[in-house]
């Protein structure tokens, strides 16, 4: 109840604030009232969420844009398909309808704010019947899925957001094009594509501020972006200025090497300093470092100390390799499209190339974090029991074992698709094979980027070549 109350006054204290910051009419009495030389045609709009840290960074950039365009804010619901149904069920349209009535929960919060309208997709007959006639027309022509992660509407890239948010809702590690299942979904993804195309269509659009720029939430963000509107994404610890360099991977990540070298040379050195000093700490098993994107939000380390009861790595002179896996529903192509269609066909791949190699082979899941992911890792863990049933030749270690133990039980070569694993291991000079070149690493020499499948495979088959890593420790510090 106290912990109730706490939320209550907080509420209280955090509108009160908007109310006296926000408010363009201090003469009246309701700060919901918008100034007379507003144009409600002008729309900022803005995304209807639950994130707290969002919404107090996006109210400021809202209020900005409304003063500059001298426009509404409009907030619109962004989570259909992901984490609710295209179409609302009765009782879901009932408590949507009482709550923007009545004005409750995070309606008033955002109302607080001068947020004038708040709405949901809702798919016309006109648009559903467009949307079955382009559904039949693409599923014919998408023969398999990578096919599926190039599928364009009127030269909008959709597929890999649809492969995505599919994965993500249906909690599968990969995707049957044949199924009936999928080809449902496929039809109501191109319902709601084609929902917001008719939005910015018909209405006056100036500014565009989401959470996200994955999975359906990337929708509005990518049709934006072709209409040359002001696109935001607003996240914990930054602001990025959407656009086809920043579409994936919140940032500009093939140019991090370029903007390092732009920076004044007393101030790489002072970054280049403090990079090998958080690195270490990180080594060390430290957590909620300030300034690491990793450290900062684990509640675990991978670099643990504990104490290892028994040997998990065997002491011979084959060669070893370790995979490192990820969360098979999470936005899997956040850095775009890499050498396989998803993490399972990658895992499948690796499981088939290891047969052909008498090398060891081990494989471990991230340690697991509590809140929202920790269903998520089950499923992945579940997922890798399955995947282990049909590879019994690759040795599963414990979530929890410390990367300090792998290290120094000698490991040749680190596989991920585009894990943080990038930058730790090449620290103790063993080489990392990413599954293609779009990764967060990828403007750097310290990872290996194949090019195509089959570099993949002769690099795994090949590890002795693979070159010395000692004279690019630099680059891991300018990466970080």
């Amino acid at each position: 109840m106290t912990t109730l109350f706490k939320k209550i006054k907080l509420i209280r204290e955090y509108t009160n604030h908007n109310k006296k910051i926000f408010s363009l009419n201090t003469n009246k009495k309701t700060f919901f009232e918008l100034p007379k030389n507003i144009n409600n045609k002008k729309q900022i709009l803005i995304e209807f969420n639950a994130f707290n840290d969002f919404h107090v960074v996006a109210s400021v950039l809202a209020n900005f844009f409304k003063k500059r365009y001298k426009g509404s804010i409009n907030a619109f619901f962004n989570y259909s398909l992901l984490s609710a149904p295209l179409r609302f069920s009765y009782i879901g349209n009932i408590k949507w309808f009482l709550g923007n009535f009545l004005n409750k929960n995070f309606f008033f919060i955002y109302r607080s704010f001068g947020v004038q309208k708040i709405f949901k997709p809702k798919v016309s007959n006109i648009l559903k019947k467009k949307a079955e006639k382009i559904t039949l027309a693409k599923l014919v022509k998408i023969k398999n899925k990578i096919h599926l992660l190039d599928l364009q509407i009127n030269n909008v890239l959709i597929g890999d957001l649809l492969y995505d948010t599919y994965l993500k809702s249906k909690k599968t590690p990969t995707i049957n094009i044949n199924s009936n299942e999928f080809k449902k979904f496929f039809q109501e993804f191109i319902e709601l594509y084609y929902f917001w195309e008719d939005y910015f269509k018909n209405n006056d659009v100036k500014a565009i501020i989401t959470s996200h720029l994955s999975y359906s939430y990337a929708i509005p963000l990518r049709l934006a972006n072709k209409k040359k509107i002001l696109s935001l994404v607003v996240t914990s610890k930054s602001i990025i200025r959407y656009s086809k360099k920043t579409f994936y991977g919140y940032g500009n990540f093939k140019d991090y090497s370029k903007k390092f070298s732009r920076l004044k040379i007393n101030h790489q050195k002072k970054k280049l300093d403090q990079a090998n000093i958080n690195l270490k700490k990180r080594f060390d098993g430290q957590i909620g470092l300030k300034g690491d994107k990793v450290l900062f939000y684990s509640d675990k380390s991978s670099f643990n100390n504990h104490k290892v009861k028994k040997e998990y790595i065997k002491k011979n002179s084959r060669t070893k390799i370790l995979i490192c896996t990820h969360d098979f529903f999470d936005a899997v192509h956040l850095y775009g499209k890499f050498l396989f269609s998803d993490f399972h066909d990658w895992l499948n791949h690796i499981g088939n190339l290891s047969k052909k190699t008498n090398y060891d082979w081990y494989i471990k899941n991230h340690p697991k974090v509590g809140g929202k992911f920790l269903i998520s890792h089950f499923d992945t863990e579940q997922i890798v029991l399955d995947f282990l049933k049909k590879y019994p030749n690759i040795n599963l270690l414990p979530d929890d074992l410390s990367h300090k133990y792998i290290i120094k039980n000698k490991i040749d070569l680190v596989l991920t698709v585009y894990g943080t694993v990038g930058v730790e291991y090449p620290y103790f000079k063993i080489p990392v094979l990413n599954a293609g070149s779009n990764n967060p690493h990828c403007s750097f020499n310290f990872n290996i980027h194949p090019k195509n499948i089959k570099e993949f495979d002769t690099t795994i088959m090949n590890i002795p070549k693979i070159k010395n890593l000692k004279k690019i420790r630099k680059e891991k510090f300018i990466y970080y």
